[in-house]
């Protein structure tokens, strides 16, 4: 009997926690409902700026001649808060060149008509040094000799002296020549930059802009010959075939122009400025035309935009 009764005892009991626990509940529900939840969602979050990287050009040939790539830029770039840091807009941009016979002149001169003569000069500097003592101890001799009488070697030390400064005018004679020939091949090397400089040049224009640029480069003379791109300083590579690449920031770009002889200018491209007739990547369609001069050119260009962030 006591069983049956401590039975029903502890189901009742599990049955009142229960209804309690259902009471909290809904009495913490209608408190809720009643005030109001004070919570609220926060602010959705702007989505971030992003980078678009745009290949315009893969080994497109120039040979002199014009080259257009078209893109589109999708919206607005972000803003320069840090004049000379932030660059929302890079065109990298490379110039590939076939070696000609003066490139091939001039690096013949240098990895090998001018090291020719090291060896050569470094072997006259030694013997005119050895020329030199053996001159001057067969003059101290001679001086000595003609100041005692009984001295009978005379003749003998003149004709050594003789022997001695004939051999020195000859190694004295090949080291002028030596320092002649390097110097003539210098001058020849330094020419053939100055020329192969100005025949291989990267030009670029963007839109409508009468303005053709050349990057990094300056016009030296009247005569429009253009210094400072090295183009053919770059390396050869194993298809015989030069590359060099231009890093550009269109926020900040510094080039020749034609009409600016001697003083390079600068140039942004990323900035619309308001009032100014001159071509700006705003949103839209745009172009470039490169060119690159010499026989056998090519180009190759990729475009990276950084757009501002979307609210």
């Amino acid at each position: 009997m006591k069983q049956v009764f401590y039975h029903i005892a502890r189901k009742g009991i599990r049955r009142l926690v229960a209804i309690g626990t259902m009471l909290i509940v809904l009495t913490s529900s209608l408190i809720l409902l009643s005030c109001g939840d004070p919570r609220t969602e926060p602010p959705t979050a702007p989505d971030p700026g992003y980078t678009q990287t745009i290949v315009l050009a893969q080994d497109a040939v120039s040979n002199g001649q014009d080259v257009t790539m078209n893109f589109t830029v999708d919206g607005q770039l972000a803003p320069i808060v840090q004049p000379g840091v932030d660059k929302p807009a890079r065109l990298f941009l490379t110039a590939y060149i076939r070696p000609d016979a003066d490139i091939e002149w001039r690096e013949l001169i240098i990895s090998d008509s001018i090291p020719a003569w090291e060896d050569p000069v470094i072997h006259f500097q030694v013997e005119i040094e050895a020329g030199q003592t053996t001159v001057t101890n067969l003059t101290g001799l001679i001086d000595s000799c003609e100041a005692n009488p009984e001295c009978d070697s005379l003749a003998v030390l003149q004709t050594a002296l003789a022997d001695a400064e004939a051999v020195l005018t000859v190694f004295q004679d090949s080291l002028a020549f030596a320092y002649a020939d390097t110097t003539r091949l210098g001058l020849v090397r330094d020419s053939l930059g100055v020329v192969l400089d100005d025949r291989y040049r990267l030009a670029l224009q963007f839109d409508d802009d009468p303005i053709v640029t050349y990057p990094n480069a300056v016009f030296v003379d009247e005569e429009l010959s253009l210094a400072g791109q090295n183009i053919y300083l770059a390396i050869t590579d194993s298809t015989n075939v030069k590359g060099k690449t231009f890093t550009l920031n269109l926020a900040q770009l510094n080039a020749a122009d034609a009409s600016n002889i001697g003083r390079p200018i600068e140039l942004n491209w990323t900035t619309c400025f308001s009032g100014v007739d001159r071509p700006c990547l705003a949103p839209g369609e745009h172009t470039f035309t490169v060119s690159l001069t010499g026989a056998e050119t090519w180009v190759s260009a990729v475009l990276v935009l950084v757009y501002a962030e979307e609210i």
